[in-house]
């Protein structure tokens, strides 16, 4: 799952993909139900938190699928285990570091919400995340998406922001990577632009994408069968 949310965004991708695979979702340290561990000081070390909940379950491999941060979490699964990783998505995700505006802006916002609270910040940051056309559609699934952020501590905000502010460029990885891989995008993602979308979908070795017209960051929600069907159809294909 992506920032601020919880593994409850995946439920009804969760529900159709358990027809024909074990699907497990998580909270991600900090998120959900899952708590915040002092020994965390990067992506990285979220990542190996992962492998060793996937070891305690018995997993050797899997198929892993992250949305926005959840993509920087699989990248570096993906980087640091990668005898576990059958593959991975990347859902409205990318390979790319922060560029110098963009790590000014995450620490400009750490400081209005350890001043201000997080639900200034929650109610104009969730509806952007839709695409303009999709707010008054999708209004139920936005109220939800608040709620599950206006749970979220400060210490967890600030403790991510910095981990997203200072994750590695993951390119290299990218190219070098022959496992399959695959990219969901959205149109209109103010979060991460469609050229940096397309970039990211040319350098893909092994893999397809999806490109969603008139979508923003949240395409499982603004195009869940669109999205859903391209999935099942990726791991058939990849999977045997």
């Amino acid at each position: 799952h992506g920032f601020c949310e919880s593994s409850v965004i995946w439920a009804n991708l969760q529900s159709k993909l358990s027809i024909d695979y074990q699907v497990i979702t998580i909270d991600l340290p900090g998120f959900g139900r899952s708590t915040l561990s002092d020994s965390l000081h990067s992506l990285n070390d979220v990542a190996d938190e992962i492998s060793h909940f996937l070891v305690s379950k018995k997993i050797s491999s899997c198929f892993v699928i992250g949305h926005s941060l959840g993509g920087y979490v699989a990248l570096a699964l993906a980087q640091n285990n990668p005898e576990i990783v059958l593959g991975f998505g990347l859902f409205h995700s990318t390979t790319f570091p922060d560029d110098a505006e963009k790590r000014k802006t995450r620490d400009k916002i750490v400081k209005h919400v350890q001043n201000y609270g997080l639900e200034a910040w929650t109610n104009g940051f969730i509806q952007n995340l839709f695409h303009s056309e999709a707010h008054n559609k999708h209004k139920e699934s936005i109220e939800t998406l608040k709620q599950i952020a206006s749970q979220t501590s400060i210490d967890t905000f600030s403790a991510y922001s910095e981990f997203m502010k200072n994750r590695i460029d993951s390119n290299r990885l990218l190219t070098s990577f022959q496992k399959p891989v695959f990219i969901i995008a959205g149109e209109q993602d103010i979060a991460v632009p469609l050229k940096q979308a397309l970039d990211i979908r040319d350098q893909i070795v092994n893999g397809d994408s999806l490109i969603l017209k008139k979508t923003g960051h949240m395409g499982f929600i603004e195009r869940e069968k669109e999205c859903t069907s391209f999935i099942k159809s990726f791991l058939k294909k990849n999977l045997k």
